[in-house]
């Protein structure tokens, strides 16, 4: 279960995304493990596979409903 709530189920590269916001990743699916200083350990491994690398793209592929440069659209102070 996910924070995400799509105006219509998404389905992209082996992601399913519910409109109730459930998030199924099939089996096969491509992630290059987590970012940043760490290793790719069991522990760590399903954070990045499980929600981190398959929103992010879902965002890139402008899916989600939100622009993809979040940075660009954050106002100034």
């Amino acid at each position: 279960m996910t924070n995400f709530r799509p105006k219509r189920a998404i389905q992209l590269n082996r992601i399913h995304l519910t409109r109730e916001g459930l998030l199924f990743i099939e089996a096969g699916y491509s992630s290059d493990g987590p970012s940043g200083p760490t290793i790719d350990t069991n522990d760590i491994m399903p954070g990045a596979t499980g929600a981190h690398d398959p929103g992010y793209e879902l965002l890139r592929n402008e899916m989600m409903g939100v622009p993809v440069d979040i940075a660009a659209s954050i106002p100034d102070r």
